[in-house]
Protein backbone atom coordinates (compact mmCIF):
# COMPACT_ATOMS: atom_id res chain seq x y z
CA UNK A 1 0.00 0.00 0.00
CA UNK A 2 1.76 3.12 -1.17
CA UNK A 3 -0.52 5.41 0.89
CA UNK A 4 0.52 3.84 4.20
CA UNK A 5 4.26 4.23 3.59
CA UNK A 6 3.77 7.88 2.60
CA UNK A 7 1.85 8.53 5.84
CA UNK A 8 4.55 6.78 7.89
CA UNK A 9 7.24 8.88 6.20
CA UNK A 10 5.25 12.06 6.85
CA UNK A 11 4.82 11.11 10.53
CA UNK A 12 8.57 10.48 10.82
CA UNK A 13 9.26 13.96 9.45
CA UNK A 14 6.79 15.50 11.91
CA UNK A 15 8.37 13.66 14.85
CA UNK A 16 11.89 14.61 13.76
CA UNK A 17 10.87 18.26 13.46
CA UNK A 18 9.20 18.17 16.89
CA UNK A 19 12.27 16.55 18.43
CA UNK A 20 14.59 19.12 16.85
CA UNK A 21 12.38 21.95 18.13
CA UNK A 22 12.35 20.47 21.64
CA UNK A 23 16.14 20.13 21.69
CA UNK A 24 16.66 23.68 20.43
CA UNK A 25 14.14 25.13 22.89
CA UNK A 26 16.11 23.54 25.74
CA UNK A 27 19.59 24.36 24.42
CA UNK A 28 19.14 28.00 23.36
CA UNK A 29 18.25 29.36 26.84
CA UNK A 30 21.18 27.43 28.32
CA UNK A 31 23.57 28.83 25.72
CA UNK A 32 22.23 32.35 26.23
CA UNK A 33 22.62 32.05 30.01
CA UNK A 34 26.20 30.83 29.63
CA UNK A 35 26.98 33.58 27.14
CA UNK A 36 25.88 36.25 29.61
CA UNK A 37 27.63 34.68 32.58
CA UNK A 38 30.41 36.52 34.37
CA UNK A 39 33.97 35.50 33.54
CA UNK A 40 35.61 33.04 35.91
CA UNK A 41 37.61 34.42 38.82
CA UNK A 42 41.02 33.98 37.25
CA UNK A 43 43.90 36.38 36.76
CA UNK A 44 44.30 35.35 33.13
CA UNK A 45 47.11 37.84 32.51
CA UNK A 46 49.16 36.32 35.32
CA UNK A 47 48.47 32.77 34.08
CA UNK A 48 49.51 33.70 30.53
CA UNK A 49 52.69 35.43 31.75
CA UNK A 50 53.61 32.40 33.85
CA UNK A 51 53.06 30.04 30.91
CA UNK A 52 54.67 31.89 27.98
CA UNK A 53 57.46 29.32 27.78
CA UNK A 54 54.89 26.52 27.42
CA UNK A 55 52.67 28.46 25.01
CA UNK A 56 55.43 29.34 22.56
CA UNK A 57 58.62 27.60 21.49
CA UNK A 58 61.79 28.84 23.18
CA UNK A 59 63.48 29.68 19.89
CA UNK A 60 60.54 31.86 18.80
CA UNK A 61 61.76 34.74 21.01
CA UNK A 62 58.27 36.00 21.79
CA UNK A 63 58.07 39.76 22.38
CA UNK A 64 55.52 42.57 22.42
CA UNK A 65 52.89 40.37 24.08
CA UNK A 66 49.46 42.00 24.39
CA UNK A 67 46.42 40.37 26.00
CA UNK A 68 42.70 41.09 25.77
CA UNK A 69 40.17 40.77 28.55
CA UNK A 70 38.50 37.40 29.06
CA UNK A 71 35.72 36.75 26.57
CA UNK A 72 33.46 34.00 25.37
CA UNK A 73 34.77 32.37 22.22
CA UNK A 74 31.77 30.98 20.39
CA UNK A 75 33.66 29.21 17.62
CA UNK A 76 35.03 26.66 20.08
CA UNK A 77 31.94 26.03 22.14
CA UNK A 78 31.23 28.87 24.54
CA UNK A 79 34.43 28.66 26.55
CA UNK A 80 36.27 31.47 28.31
CA UNK A 81 39.42 32.61 26.62
CA UNK A 82 41.72 35.56 26.08
CA UNK A 83 43.13 36.79 22.82
CA UNK A 84 46.92 37.10 22.82
CA UNK A 85 48.85 39.05 20.20
CA UNK A 86 52.60 38.40 19.92
CA UNK A 87 55.51 39.22 17.71
CA UNK A 88 58.03 36.42 17.43
CA UNK A 89 60.99 35.12 15.50
CA UNK A 90 60.19 32.54 12.85
CA UNK A 91 62.02 29.31 12.12
CA UNK A 92 64.20 31.21 9.64
CA UNK A 93 65.44 33.50 12.41
CA UNK A 94 63.64 36.54 10.99
CA UNK A 95 60.96 38.47 12.91
CA UNK A 96 57.38 37.62 11.98
CA UNK A 97 54.41 39.93 11.78
CA UNK A 98 52.32 40.04 14.97
CA UNK A 99 49.98 37.07 15.22
CA UNK A 100 46.88 36.60 17.32
CA UNK A 101 46.12 33.47 19.29
CA UNK A 102 43.26 32.30 21.48
CA UNK A 103 44.25 30.93 24.88
CA UNK A 104 41.53 28.98 26.68
CA UNK A 105 41.40 28.23 30.38
CA UNK A 106 40.18 25.39 32.58
CA UNK A 107 40.28 25.70 36.36
CA UNK A 108 42.77 28.58 36.52
CA UNK A 109 45.16 26.93 34.08
CA UNK A 110 45.86 27.20 30.37
CA UNK A 111 43.95 24.54 28.46
CA UNK A 112 44.84 25.32 24.86
CA UNK A 113 46.50 27.81 22.54
CA UNK A 114 45.48 28.04 18.91
CA UNK A 115 45.60 30.61 16.12
CA UNK A 116 42.62 32.97 16.26
CA UNK A 117 39.95 32.80 13.58
CA UNK A 118 38.73 36.02 11.98
CA UNK A 119 35.80 36.47 14.37
CA UNK A 120 37.37 35.19 17.61
CA UNK A 121 39.16 38.41 18.54
CA UNK A 122 37.25 40.94 16.44
CA UNK A 123 36.89 44.11 18.46
CA UNK A 124 39.15 42.91 21.27
CA UNK A 125 41.09 45.62 23.10
CA UNK A 126 44.65 44.54 23.76
CA UNK A 127 46.90 45.79 26.55
CA UNK A 128 50.62 45.03 26.89
CA UNK A 129 51.32 42.10 29.17
CA UNK A 130 54.08 44.04 30.91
Amino acid sequence: MPGVSARVAAMKRVWCAALAFAILSCWLPLAAAQHGAAPPAIDHRKVIAANLAQLFAKDSQVRNVAVSEMRRILSIGLVWAACVRVAATGSTGKPTLPRTYVVTFIRNAVAERRPANDDDCAGAKFEPLG
